[in-house]
């Protein structure tokens, strides 16, 4: 047997706006939704949630940072601009009666311009 450990062969993954993942922790799966490309091996998500209206939403839109390696499975989907917009704004209409500001929208839109990336870790 030799003693040589195996290299692990470098992996790559592709990111795009909207882009659905999943990551468990502590045994629960949860679904997050790519809000911002981010920048040299990170980028930004925010995870989905139920609402009580039945309606889907997202829990803020910065969410956190990720590493690629912090992603167990893409789902293949892609959320749109308008669901996330809509999204957000489900959430913050049944948590805190509010709506998103026009910023944010314009920050968001911007961050769906910008082109798909690989990510190589």
């Amino acid at each position: 047997m030799s003693n040589e450990s195996a290299e692990q062969e470098p992996r790559s993954l592709e990111i795009s706006f909207g882009d659905v993942f999943e990551r468990t922790f502590g045994g629960r799966t949860k679904t997050f939704v790519i809000v911002d490309l981010g920048e040299s091996d990170w980028f930004y998500a925010t995870p989905t949630v139920s609402l009580k209206s039945g309606k889907r939403g997202l829990f803020g839109v910065r969410g956190g940072s990720f590493l690629p390696e912090y992603i167990d499975k893409k789902t293949g989907d892609r959320w749109s601009l308008d669901e996330i917009l809509t999204a957000y704004n489900n959430w913050a209409r049944e948590a805190w009666g509010g709506k998103m500001s026009t910023d944010m929208v314009n920050i968001l839109t911007e961050r769906s311009r910008r082109p798909s990336r690989v990510l190589n870790f």
